[in-house]
């Protein structure tokens, strides 16, 4: 008896958890969004996914799934109505959650390369029929460069240079281009070497921009930009953050604006965000947000804006943004009093659903004017790593 009543009478009314797994949102015209849900048992979707690409200008995006130990699958969809177009299973040697793996859209040839840390190849497959076209053995090649596979293939990454029609590599802390000459023979290019700049830095990352036909490397406090003309490297910019630690991640950048965003982890929860403005050498590295709670950030080059989660003391969440086109004259920024702090103010860009307090962290990506929103508990540090190197 409970206070002179039954248990029978005693009622326990629980609040619907929402599964993290179940669900991702697209907002379709932030900031008046309309969220569509999308539920990742889309129809004709199998498998656990685990890394996706996309398209911005095809909308078209490319998912990797795993279904048992032997077997993945290539997924690919066109957004916003999520209808599957054509999906092909591969079989795997071995299929750990853990190892490390690679997609990369070259949309100018409808391809994509793919590399599993299982495979000694990378492969080039259509973007289309998703079939295989073409392989690079990785062992030939680290032969040739007196490295060993076994230590590159958990952190080997490349980017398809489409004004070179070849590919740039990174093999531990060296960088190489690799591709067919003339007479359709496989020839490769040392273009960086960490060891040849006395620098002890460990590369964890690249991008590519076609439109200023620069590379972008980033190592765990430093980055590197390399400049092309037709051909080759003319350039190379080293830009040096180790005044802000190893505790560093790349938050986005932006070629023709000449920055690089940078977080750094203060806490084991907020961040300090930086601007390295590398337009003058050297670089000016500037704060311009201190102690921000982290939830979820993305950087959209093409729309050059940052984009953030913030949380109101109602414990309602907002994507705010933050332009940074033409940002020395839109904040007249001059460097002149050697201000290496600015207060940077964000607008509110879209709002989040009543039920996002339940959530820890959010992985944002803007395509076109949609805004792609998953859910998270937590983000382990590879994964904040890695997510403005790998979209």
């Amino acid at each position: 008896m409970i206070a002179g009543k039954s248990l029978a009478s005693l009622q326990i009314q629980a609040k619907k958890r929402h599964d993290l797994n179940e669900y991702a949102l697209l907002l379709t015209s932030p900031p008046q969004s309309k969220a569509i849900k999308y539920r990742e048992n889309i129809k004709g979707m199998s498998g656990i996914p685990l890394i996706g690409q996309s398209d911005p200008e095809s909308s078209l995006t490319l998912l990797l799934t795993k279904e048992g130990s032997f077997c993945l699958r290539f997924l690919l969809i066109r957004f916003p109505h999520a209808k599957m177009l054509k999906q092909l299973p591969i079989e795997i040697q071995n299929n750990d959650l853990n190892y490390h793996h690679l997609i990369r859209i070259c949309a100018e040839h409808k391809v994509f390369i793919f590399y599993h840390e299982s495979k000694t190849d990378l492969e080039v497959r259509s973007l289309i029929s998703l079939k295989l076209r073409e392989s690079v053995d990785l062992l030939a090649l680290c032969e040739k460069l007196n490295l060993s596979f076994q230590e590159i293939k958990v952190s080997l990454d490349f980017v398809y240079m489409s004004h070179l029609s070849k590919a740039a590599l990174m093999l531990g802390d060296k960088i190489v281009i690799g591709g067919r000459n003339s007479r359709n023979e496989e020839s490769m290019e040392l273009i960086f070497d960490c060891a040849a700049q006395n620098l002890k830095e460990h590369l964890v990352g690249m991008k590519y921009d076609c439109q200023k036909k620069a590379l972008l490397a980033a190592g765990l406090s430093n980055y590197f930009i390399l400049e092309f003309n037709d051909t080759t490297v003319v350039r190379t910019k080293i830009i040096r953050c180790d005044g802000l630690g190893r505790r560093v991640r790349l938050l986005g950048w932006d070629p023709s604006e000449d920055l690089i965003l940078i977080a750094q982890r203060t806490t084991e929860n907020k961040e300090n965000f930086y601007i390295a403005d590398y337009r003058q050498m050297p670089p000016y590295i500037v704060n311009f947000c201190r102690d921000h709670p982290f939830l979820g950030t993305c950087y959209n080059a093409v729309g050059h804006e940052f984009l953030y989660v913030e949380t109101d003391y109602a414990r309602n969440k907002s994507v705010k943004r933050m332009e940074f086109k033409n940002f020395r004259e839109r904040y007249g920024i001059t460097y002149e009093q050697n201000d290496l702090e600015w207060d940077i103010e964000g607008s509110t860009f879209a709002f989040l659903p009543s039920f996002s307090f339940e959530f820890s962290n959010f992985m944002i990506r803007k395509i076109n004017n949609m805004l792609f929103v998953k859910p998270m508990r937590a983000l382990d540090d590879r994964h904040l790593r890695d997510h403005a190197l790998k979209t």
